[in-house]
């Protein structure tokens, strides 16, 4: 049987140790303060407008595509991929909007993207290797 000294002695410690689990489960549970995450309300913002928006603008070919990223003042904006091989590029940009709905809109010039890999070929994946692997597999 415990004397109260001893019992008092377990007590504390058996609450330190809850109330240090419970700091670091707290202090890892959330990210640190500045990081951009999609639980930040900002980046939540713009992905409701880019959800709203992107099957519209992709109904026109020179649009590429559009994700959310940061404007020159890294805050958070929807970017926008138009093809910068298109004939009518700058009359698209100039038809997008600069910001919506308190959203900032930044227009990115760029190719179109592809797939690099061609079905078929190069190395299989799911192949058995044998010792030694070779580096990069």
């Amino acid at each position: 049987m415990l004397k109260p000294r001893q019992f008092l002695r377990a007590l504390v410690a058996l609450t330190a140790g809850a109330l240090s689990g419970l700091v670091s489960l707290t202090t890892f549970a959330a990210p640190p303060a500045g990081v951009l995450d999609d639980t930040h309300a900002n980046v939540r913002a713009v992905m409701a407008v880019q959800h709203e928006v992107t099957a519209n603008w992709m109904r026109q070919p020179e649009v590429l595509g559009t994700a959310v990223g940061l404007d020159a003042s890294d805050k958070p904006a929807l970017i926008v991929y138009v093809d910068q091989d298109a004939s009518n590029a700058g009359e698209v940009i100039r038809n997008l909007p600069r910001s919506l709905r308190g959203v900032g809109v930044q227009v990115e010039l760029t190719e179109k993207f592809r797939a690099m890999a061609r079905p078929g070929s190069g190395v299989s994946h799911t192949a058995i290797q044998t010792p030694p692997i070779q580096l990069g597999t």
